[in-house]
């Protein structure tokens, strides 16, 4: 009984076929990505790109700003990968509204996430839990399809979606520094 038990097994979890034959996993670029905060913790570590502010008063381009990215979209890509994360963090130099550092970050979540907005991308806010200590983790603040409900981000009361809207041909990423034409090379 034992033995028939095992084979039924071995069987069901394919193992004890053709040695020789493979099947790959049934796997999408369309299963979702839910990013926790544990995913975040590393940022500092990834790609970095650092781009001089423009003085023009908003978050995205008025001030200083660091971008990093977890991986680099593959050869040829048209559309940045399912589990792609880009955090941002600006100086807070010419964003009046806000003043101070502040840092966000966007996840191409998939699974047509957000399809009135930015398809499949999540936006989010991060924050140190003690701002005077740099090792100090890293907490999402909020988290969702644009800020909270009485938060703004820069001038657009659009918010994430108002502005990367713009950005389709890029699947949504404005910065300059993550064109798809050359980040995928």
């Amino acid at each position: 009984m034992r033995t028939f038990f095992l084979l039924g097994v071995l069987a069901a979890t394919g193992c004890g076929g053709d040695p020789d034959a493979t099947t790959p996993p049934d796997v999408t670029d369309d299963t979702p990505f839910i990013a926790l905060q544990r995913d975040f913790q590393s940022f500092s570590s990834w790609e970095h790109f650092h781009l001089e502010g423009d003085g023009n008063g908003t978050p995205h381009t008025g001030g200083n700003r660091d971008i990093y990215i977890n991986k680099r979209p593959p050869k040829g890509a048209t559309q940045f990968p399912t589990g792609t994360m880009i955090v941002k963090r600006t100086d807070g130099v010419g964003d009046p509204e806000n003043g101070g550092p502040r840092t966000f970050a966007m996840v191409k979540r998939g699974g047509d996430y957000n399809k009135a907005g930015a398809l499949n991308w999540e936006w989010f806010e991060l924050i140190q839990s003690n701002p005077d200590d740099a090792s100090s983790p890293w907490q999402i603040s909020w988290r969702g399809l644009g800020p909270p409900v009485g938060g703004q981000y820069g001038s657009n009361d659009g918010g994430c979606n108002g502005c990367h809207g713009q950005g389709v041909a890029n699947d949504y990423v404005q910065a300059s520094v993550l064109q798809l034409s050359t980040l995928a090379r």
